[in-house]
């Protein structure tokens, strides 16, 4: 699963998510970097979004020069700190990983009543190891900000790589009860269904993804088959 740990807003996140979807990034990048080369009350935004747009492309380098940028112009900017934080992790070293948690911890203590922040500190405990303390910033996300999907998809991996597939699945609920159209949850909260021995629920939520994830559903039905022992079925899946 990927990990996310700089969060977007939806006002951010919606317009790079379509540049990725188009395969834009020039264009995304042309469009905000007029933006900040406008200056005024407004660049920071803009340069926000070209290292959030460097980010998901996975190209911390660069990412890593705007925020310095904003951070020079902006020393207190809570948000080019938080992806500062983001860069420092994804370098998966632990030293880079202590400090990115003690940046996240920062920001907490400054503004507790923000979800994002603790979202991100949990994701930063969660990759450092410490999965109890990362458990306990994610709950706080949720009692902040009741309907934020993100920490619950957060605990569920949590949960699946502990093995533990029936908090997974409970978890997957919870997101599917706040917005019914996710089908990569839905598709996952199947795999964890299997995993839980829940054999003809999985079954039946597979069925219904049949059309939208072809491929990856006749290779689910058939590891499915396998743990039924149903064999020739399975094979006959290939």
């Amino acid at each position: 699963a990927t990990t996310e740990i700089y969060t977007l807003s939806l006002h951010d996140a919606l317009p790079i998510y379509f540049y990725s979807q188009m395969h834009r990034w020039d264009a995304a990048e042309k469009e905000y970097q007029l933006g900040a080369n406008a200056g005024g009350k407004n660049q920071v935004l803009y340069l926000r979004k070209i290292a959030d747009l460097w980010l998901a492309q996975g190209k911390g380098e660069q990412a890593s020069k705007v925020v310095d940028k904003i951070l020079k112009d902006n020393p207190n900017d809570d948000s080019a700190k938080a992806v500062q934080a983001s860069l420092l992790l994804s370098t998966g070293k632990r030293e880079k990983m202590a400090q990115a948690v003690s940046e996240f911890q920062a920001l907490v203590k400054k503004s507790p009543e923000n979800p994002v922040w603790r979202l991100n500190l949990g994701l930063a405990l969660a990759a450092k190891g410490d999965a109890v303390a990362a458990r306990g910033e994610l709950h706080e996300a949720i009692k902040i900000k009741f309907d934020y999907l993100r920490p619950r998809l957060a605990l569920a991996q949590l949960s699946e790589a502990e093995g533990d597939y029936q908090a997974a699945v409970g978890y997957e609920d919870e997101m599917l009860s706040l917005n019914s159209d996710l089908p990569t949850v839905r598709m996952q909260r199947a795999v964890d269904l299997t995993n839980a021995g829940r054999y003809s629920e999985a079954r039946a939520d597979l069925t219904a993804l049949k059309e939208m994830y072809p491929r990856v559903v006749q290779l689910q039905l058939a590891f499915l088959d396998i743990k039924q022992l149903n064999f020739a079925q399975a094979e006959g899946r290939f």
